[in-house]
């Protein structure tokens, strides 16, 4: 158990440091998996031990233990068209036998007239699974990560590299033409625009799985709790029949519902066959429902976060590909003939050591261009920046 608790404690820990990909990704990366961890745990804490109740009348031989388990086996359920109807448990019509309507809307019992139509039931059987499914939601936020550090592991090693290897060392790992094809960095680029969209698609396939779990009422879940806070503190608590309006919470994952068992037993000279219906309740739907509201949010900022995340990403290429007036005329002839990706390194060796950038800017100069000009002047301003790389990386230490 103490095993156990370890490892939730450092899934659930956040390490202060440098991060490989966005800040707006990191929100789905780091905060999301912990969150639906926590949601997991929250609504799992008494997985084992809350069960459903059920009533039962004297008459009924079998135990209330009987009952309750065989209840949670099958489920319970409400009917879809009392849905719109104002009852005092939802979904459930205020005599039990009624379970049919006829062509006027009105309620009858299916067994004693032939023009009745049954309900349509309603099954909510998602507390057996639900706290599993939330955490099996991780999975989705880890996938565009592992794809981010399988495709970006030059740009992983070259922060690295400046705070270690000489400038020779970069030019020719970095700026390798046979190493890093134009086809192959226009592969990386596009491939991380997919990464961008995976985790809006994570965020966003989030909520719509577990809208789909809970029968499609999540997406409207946080509207319909607002409009419930509205209400006076009465009308808000009421769950009479007489009430205004129902709970989010119970239109989402009802607290009441029906459920049905048959009961049978033979012995030598007898066969019995029963059917019974009862109203049982789940009190852990109430912790859902919090847990749910709170999910939601979290799901809806990361989408946010995501959509952001792209939007910034592809703003940051704008940004490298069109300015090149900032720059000198030499240098910005230079960035013009390199790939995306080159400029990509390029910009950030310039945040991290501006005398390697130089550094690298005239061996490209020199390399691609076959620039010549002033040679003299060339190695000494080449002496100059190497020296000043050498002690930016001894003050970084």
């Amino acid at each position: 158990m103490d095993i156990l608790f370890n490892d939730i404690k450092h899934i659930l820990s956040i390490q202060i440091k440098p991060r490989h990909d966005g800040i707006f990704d990191q929100y789905s990366r780091i905060f999301m998996p912990k969150i639906l961890l926590l949601s997991s745990i929250a609504v799992g804490v008494n997985w084992y031990v809350d069960k459903l109740t059920c009533t039962k009348s004297e008459n009924i031989e079998f135990s209330s233990e009987f009952i309750n388990e065989a209840c949670w086996i099958n489920g319970f359920y409400i009917y879809k068209n009392m849905t719109n109807r104002m009852t005092t448990y939802y979904g459930i019509p205020e005599d039990i036998t009624r379970d049919g309507l006829k062509k006027d809307g009105s309620l009858c019992t299916v067994t004693r007239r032939s023009d009745c139509i049954p309900m349509e039931k309603l099954y909510y059987i998602q507390y057996q699974w639900f706290p599993f499914f939330i955490a099996s939601l991780m999975i989705l936020y880890f996938i565009p990560y592992t794809a981010f550090k399988i495709v970006n592991t030059d740009l992983i090693s070259l922060k690295n590299a400046i705070k270690t290897q000489t400038s020779d060392d970069v030019f020719c790992t970095y700026f390798n033409k046979s190493l890093n094809s134009t086809l192959r960095v226009r592969c990386k680029i596009f491939i991380n625009f997919a990464i961008k969209i995976a985790y809006i698609f994570s965020n966003v396939a989030t909520l719509l799985l577990i809208d789909y779990i809970l029968n499609g009422g999540y997406l409207s879940y946080a509207r319909n709790w607002f409009r419930w806070t509205e209400k006076t503190g009465s009308s808000m608590l009421d769950y009479s029949k007489y009430r205004s309006t129902f709970r989010a919470g119970e239109i989402l994952l009802p607290s009441f519902g029906l459920c049905d068992i048959q009961e049978q037993w033979m012995d030598k000279t007898n066969l019995k066959i029963n059917k019974h219906k009862f109203i049982c309740e789940f009190s852990a739907h109430v912790l859902y429902h919090y847990v749910l509201i709170l999910l939601w949010f979290f799901v809806v900022f990361g989408i946010i976060s995501s959509a952001l995340g792209l939007f910034f990403h592809a703003t940051t290429y704008l940004l490298i590909i069109l300015p090149f007036a900032k720059h000198s005329k030499k240098t910005g002839s230079v960035l013009k003939a390199l790939t995306l990706r080159e400029q990509e390194y390029l910009e950030y060796i310039h945040s991290q050591n501006t005398p390697l950038y130089g550094l690298i800017i005239n061996k490209l100069r020199q390399e691609r261009f076959k620039d010549s000009s002033n040679v003299s002047i060339e190695i000494l301003k080449q002496q100059v920046l190497e020296l000043s790389n050498q002690l930016h990386k001894i003050n970084r230490g």
